[in-house]
């Protein structure tokens, strides 16, 4: 049953309804043999007896007429008479002839009961004859005798012997018929047996598969009571490999995440407790502690009020109180430093116990596993501090508890520090005078007020925290939607751009200069906002974690060319030398290529942008297990106060509306995030006024488990380069369909195709372009994805579906941003290439479609099929005959260990004596070493199934040659099978079997 539970559902169902179907298919072939049976009894009764008791009848009956012929000789009184009757004679004569000769073939019994009533009928001749001549003599009296006497008594005799044969018959027929009914009776036992072994089969395995999967169903369905009864630390236990373990693992899930959200709910309702009704410091300080300590399971903990200048403990708990010293804001201890700079919650973790850390806290050298510590922050100044300690670890549950409650206690604090406030204020007033006294009671009332704000702001607070989730859920449905958004954004814009590129190519010479400088204005825009789109759409894959990453060995030489080709003119206008500087030891590294070179142009970019003059340097060396690429530039340098946050979104040194350098602030922080999913590591530092350095660290070897990609995308190409195509790319007229809805994106492809000699043919959607490839086959296809009514996935799909469009080059051509799962669909269906829409490079689409052209009129090897070859039929106890052709004697050995045992082996060493063999003794199979002496094995082959007495032959390739056209030649020569070495035990005998009934 556990072996049954590690079967899927469906399998187990499959394999009940299969078997079920097995026995059925039993049951009906022995209805079919049975029925089988009968029809071959039917036809022995009707080849048999009907035949010899219908031809005995009809002898009978021909001797009848013989003798009543012989009785009109006798009697006859004109010649007339007697020459009738004697061809009557003859005919009776001539049929009992045949008629013998159909019984003597058919008879069953013993001939000798044929022959000698033949022989007899024979014998009776002279008689008749006797008879005849005296009836034409005149004499019709003792031809009368005759016949009334020996005639009559020979023909008794005759019709004795016949009759004979007639009892044989009938006899046989009894019998057959007797054999027809036991075989009859014997199959409907038979029959009757596998019914009720069938139904009994049927019922284990429902049983057993009903079981399977019953139990397990009532095991969670008792976990599941208990969740609703509230035990939230029952666990499901199933042990299996099926659908019901990814269940029951799921509910675990779903119950240790609630039990998790319960944890943290419990914990802040008992810190909030410690809030409420709370009007003094130091009681709230230590009823706060005891509680954070109590839902952190920390070991000490320290409550720091400010005073004036100065923090001091006034609450502890398990700590030495004479190391509780205060400290000045000018002199924080190690483990508040960063809290004053961030003002937000810190852990420390990973702290040795075993060895002294020196660590120096507030209450002298300590050495704990973990230190939490947090402020408490009132109109935007650090009035407290917590810090906890723990000699274990932290809980997640435990530090979002305390993150959550960190504003109510800011709250609580403010609160209390403002009822003291005015507490004292009231009791100075009420010394004064009664006037004071009446405005001390109604500040009291004031900070009842107060209180009651508090009790507000905590229920607020509550309701905060149960939108928590949804504040989360709206931030992922913020990131899908920038993801969703790509396409609807580079659809306009790659109209926009696609047609004042194909106007700036049309008009060139029909504006003036300043007419063209518009659209070239229009275009450079276009590709900044396309850039604008692109960095944002990264940055929300990145969050929402969508962006996968495809390692894989590259040469970062090669790399670093090409962005150096890519951006030399960029620098070349702002007149500063790019210089590259690559060690000689810099090994192949495995990484993602696509995300290294957007990184290295960000920094690059970056690098000559913010440099006025002097040089931007590249240069790279190996370090131990990392390869290092330091970015320098001589331009403006970053101050220290934008350094801490240069990596953060949407920061730049100069922000404000008037600001010398362009951009978003994206481009930075994209870097640091991709580098980070690479397993690499960023740094600057910089002198203002002097320049920066950005140090990059890439791994050598990836740093996960390796993904693949699903798709091998365009090469990197070169920016800049002169768009109008060379004469290399000019076509020689070849047809090119573009399948695309947008009007611009067509309008450019088209203008762009027959400028250089291509025929473009347009379909505006997938139904233009079926109806198209019905009457013309073309050369390509440019294929969008996104389409109305019948998408690109779905038109491809169906391409590749039919026969006569299955091989036709496809570029797909796209501004969807594409998922694994998408690109695993393209993968499938064999396109040619993938461009993304929005910047289209004119040269490199043009390249694209001239290799797409070579590919489609490049033939593709052609494989005969082999010649069909009967199966073969082995008598018992025999082997069949395997001839073995192979002059390599180890692996003749080797293939003989395997077959020796069920076969009968025969050797050849060379071609020459394996075609000699073949012809002189025919095997049942032979197994064909290709690389032979002589004449090798293709030869061999070709002259084997030329050969009318061996052409039936089947004929298994054995070869070390692996490759596509190898195959190809080995099968058009006529083997019928085909194994590379080595030899696998278990498929050579595989492929031998299937020759075999």
């Amino acid at each position: 049953m556990t072996k049954l539970r590690n079967i899927s559902i469906g399998a187990r169902l499959s394999i009940g309804f299969l078997t079920l179907s097995l026995l059925t298919l039993g049951i009906g072939i022995l209805a079919i043999l049975n029925s089988q049976q009968h029809i071959k009894s039917i036809d022995n009764i009707f080849n048999h007896p009907y035949t010899i008791s219908n031809s005995v009848q009809e002898i009978e009956t021909h001797i009848v007429s013989i003798h009543r012929s012989m009785k009109d000789v006798a009697l006859a009184k004109t010649k007339h008479e007697i020459d009738k009757a004697i061809e009557q004679v003859r005919r009776s004569e001539s049929e009992i002839d045949r008629l013998f000769t159909i019984v003597s073939k058919e008879f069953l019994g013993d001939k000798k009961d044929v022959d000698i009533a033949w022989d007899s009928f024979k014998e009776w001749k002279p008689i008749r004859l006797e008879v005849i001549e005296l009836s034409i003599s005149g004499n019709m009296q003792d031809a009368a005798l005759i016949t009334k006497g020996k005639g009559a008594t020979h023909v008794q005799l005759l019709n004795k012997k016949v009759s004979k044969m007639k009892d044989f018959a009938n006899y046989k027929a009894k019998s057959f018929h007797q054999s027809s009914i036991d075989q009859g009776n014997y199959f409907n036992r038979i029959i009757t047996i596998t019914l009720i072994l069938s139904l009994l089969l049927s019922s284990l395995i429902a049983f057993l598969i009903t079981q399977s999967i019953r139990r397990p169903i009532k095991s969670m369905n008792f976990v599941s009571k208990a969740i609703q009864d509230g035990n939230l630390s029952i666990q499901n236990t199933i042990n299996s490999d099926d659908e019901l373990d990814t269940l029951g693992k799921s509910i675990n899930s779903m119950t240790n995440s609630l039990n998790s959200k319960i944890k943290i709910q419990n914990g802040l309702s008992t810190i909030n407790e410690s809030l409420i009704e709370e009007s003094d410091t130091n009681q709230f300080a230590t009823k706060l502690l005891d509680n954070l300590m109590m839902v952190s399971n920390s070991s000490s903990g320290r409550f720091y009020i400010l005073d004036e200048k100065r923090y001091k403990c006034i609450a502890s708990t398990a700590c030495n109180k004479e190391q509780l010293k205060s400290f000045s804001i000018k002199d924080i201890p190690s483990e508040f430093g960063l809290i004053m700079q961030t003002e937000k919650l810190q852990v420390v973790k990973n702290l040795d116990q075993n060895s002294y850390f020196g660590f120096t806290t507030s209450i002298g050298n300590y050495s704990p596993q973990e230190i939490l510590s947090f402020p408490i922050i009132t109109d935007h100044k650090i009035q407290a501090l917590i810090s906890l300690s723990n000699l274990g670890n932290y809980s997640s549950e435990s530090i979002e508890i305390i993150k959550l409650s960190n504003s109510n206690i800011n709250t609580s604090f403010s609160n209390i520090l403002a009822t003291q406030q005015t507490s004292s204020l009231a009791q100075t007033l009420s010394q004064s005078n009664q006037t004071l006294e009446l405005q001390s009671e109604e500040l009291k009332e004031q900070a009842q007020e107060l209180h009651n704000q508090t009790t507000e702001l905590n229920e607020q607070n509550r309701f905060l925290i149960l939108k928590t989730e949804e504040v989360e859920q709206a931030n992922r449905l913020k990131s899908e939607f920038l993801s969703n958004m790509s396409h609807e954004l580079r659809t306009p814009l790659n109209s926009i751009m696609a047609l004042s590129r194909t106007l700036i190519l049309q008009s060139k010479d029909k504006l003036n200069e300043e007419e063209n400088s518009y659209l070239e204005i229009v275009e450079r825009n276009g590709r900044n906002l396309l850039k604008l789109i692109n960095d944002i759409l990264d940055l929300s894959k990145i969050e929402a974690g969508k962006m996968d990453m495809y390692p894989k060995p590259i040469q970062l030489k090669e790399l670093l060319q090409i962005l150096n080709e890519n951006l030399s003119p960029l620098a070349s206008e702002k007149d500063i030398q790019l210089i590259i500087n690559t060690s000689d030891n810099i090994p192949e590294i495995e990484t993602d290529e696509i995300r290294l070179h957007q990184i290295l142009t960000n920094l690059i970019n970056n690098a000559i942008k913010f440099t006025e003059k002097g040089t931007v340097t590249i240069s790279a060396y190996k370090n131990e297990t990392d390869i290092n690429i330091e970015i320098t530039d001589t331009g403006i340098g970053i101050s220290d106060d934008y350094i801490k946050s240069i990596f953060d979104e949407f920061r730049q040194i100069d922000g404000s509306s008037s600001r010398k350098y362009e951009g978003t602030g994206l481009g930075l922080a994209i870097v640091k995030k991709l580098t980070d999913k690479l397993g690499g590591q960023i740094n600057v530092s910089s002198i203002p006024g002097s320049g920066s350095c950005f140090l990059l660290k890439i791994p050598i070897e990836w740093h996960k488990a390796t993904l693949t990609s699903p798709l091998i995308l365009s090469s990197f190409s070169k920016i800049n380069e002169e768009e109008n195509s060379s004469s290399s790319l000019k076509s020689a007229g070849n047809r090119i369909l573009i399948i695309e809805d947008n009007e611009s994106a067509v309008v450019q492809m088209k203008h762009v195709l027959e400028s250089n000699g291509y025929i473009a043919d347009v379909a505006l959607g997938g139904k233009q372009a079926f109806a198209y490839m019905k009457s013309h086959i073309p050369d390509g296809i440019i294929l969008d994805l996104m389409m109305p009514e019948i998408n690109g996935f779905e038109v491809l799909e169906t391409i590749r579906g039919t026969e006569n469009t299955a091989n036709i080059p496809v570029v797909i051509l796209t501004a969807k941003d594409l998922s694994a799962k998408d690109l695993n669909r393209l993968s499938k269906n064999n396109i040619h290439q993938l461009i993304q829409k929005g910047d289209i490079d004119i040269k490199e689409l043009l390249n694209t479609v001239q290799s797409m052209v070579i590919k489609s009129l490049t033939p593709t090897p052609i494989i005969t099929k082999p010649m069909q070859v009967s199966k073969i039929i082995v008598k018992d106890g025999e082997k069949p005959k395997i001839l073995i052709i192979e002059d390599n004697p180890d692996n003749m050995v080797t293939i003989k260990s395997i077959l020796n045992q069920k076969y009968d082996i025969t050797e050849a060493i060379d071609g020459e004596m394996g075609i000699k063999m073949v012809e002189e003794s025919i095997p049942d199979i032979i197994i064909l070493d290709i690389a032979l002496p002589k004449i090798d094995g293709v030869e061999v082959a070709k002259r084997l199934k030329q050969n009318i007495t061996t052409h039936h032959i089947p004929i298994i390739a054995l070869t070390a040659r692996a490759m596509n056209e190898d195959k190809v030649e080995i099968l058009n020569a006529g083997c019928n099978e085909y194994i590379t070495k080595p030899v696998d035990h278990l498929e050579i005998l595989e492929k031998i079997q299937t020759f075999f009934y």
